[in-house]
């Protein structure tokens, strides 16, 4: 049976953005997007829109959708899953009630100059890796190989 393709977003409102603090394995105790994998007989686009409801609660009304092309992700040269990449910008009036746990890990909101910091460890490399072009609204394909947890290959296409 052919592995399944996943999805992430940036969720960005005003200029913080919404992160994950993951509870599981891969990159556990990091802050990411929000995603995951794609059912069987749904587009990229539904798959997001669907893990946005059911790990934010956040409704499709409450956001613009923006597609940011895929991301090829490898660990250790090892080919791993293709990651669909969309920014979903939230209604600035839009309550978000965070931090909130959840089944997948903690949600709370980051202002977004500290959560892409170079600096800030705690975020999941390739996020701040591809934030630049999300933001711009770019669509790329994104090649990325880790090795353990750190980004040794980063290209874009």
């Amino acid at each position: 049976m052919a592995q399944r393709q996943l999805t992430l977003a940036l969720i960005i409102q005003g200029n913080e953005v919404l992160l994950l603090n993951r509870y599981n394995k891969p990159y556990i105790g990091q802050w990411n997007g929000i995603g995951g994998k794609i059912e069987p007989g749904e587009t990229p686009q539904a798959g997001i829109k669907r893990e946005i409801l059911e790990e934010t609660q956040i409704p499709k009304t409450a956001y613009t959708l923006t597609d940011n092309g895929y991301m090829e992700w490898s660990v250790a040269g090892v080919y791993q899953n293709r990651i669909y990449l969309y920014t979903a910008y939230l209604a600035p009036d839009y309550p978000l009630k965070v931090p909130v746990s959840m089944r997948e890990g903690l949600l709370n909101l980051f202002p977004l100059d500290w959560a892409m910091a170079k600096e800030n460890y705690g975020v999941i490399a390739d996020l701040k890796a591809v934030y630049p072009y999300m933001i711009a609204k770019e669509q790329h394909i994104f090649q990325t190989n880790f090795v353990g947890d750190e980004l040794v290959t980063f290209n874009v296409q």
